[in-house]
């Protein structure tokens, strides 16, 4: 099984580059073998260069619904489908499951198991490169949940 842990946002807008901290913060362990990181920013349809291939996909970004500041959320596909709208990716171009079935459409290998971690976000406005306080601190237990769900 081969799985691709994804990590989504900008790096320069505080807390939505939060999906690429974590990625960025998996780069200093050993991955298990059939595991490789991406850093996507953010990719819209460049989504399906990146999961051509792969069996699972494990997405990694930020996501305001309303919860507390750098808690973790693990979705399904189900629970993506449920928060269309809610921007788990860029909100300038295709979401990830649209992506995704685009990709099927064309014929293209794309991965059967879908999976997101997502990080609630305090800041997605202020022009800085870290995340806040908050949203820091939950990168750990956010890369732990990536790399359990690529290996489940």
């Amino acid at each position: 099984m081969r799985a691709l842990i994804l990590g989504l946002g900008n790096p320069l807008v505080s807390d939505d580059g939060v999906g690429v901290r974590v990625v960025e913060h998996l780069r200093g362990q050993p991955l298990p073998p059939g595991v490789d990181l991406e850093e996507a920013g953010t990719a819209g349809l460049a989504i399906l260069d990146l999961a051509v291939g792969y069996d699972r996909l494990v997405v990694v970004d930020a996501v305001d619904a309303d919860l507390e500041p750098g808690t973790v959320l693990e979705l399904d596909r189900a629970d993506l489908e449920r928060m269309t709208g809610r921007h788990l990716v860029s909100p300038h171009d295709a979401d990830l499951l649209t992506a995704l079935q685009l990709g099927r459409g064309l014929g293209l290998p794309m991965p059967e198991e879908v999976h997101c971690v997502a990080v609630q976000v305090a800041d997605l406005t202020t022009l800085v490169e870290r995340c806040t306080p908050r949203v820091e601190a939950a990168i750990p237990a956010a890369a732990e949940a990536a790399l359990r769900l690529a290996t489940t």
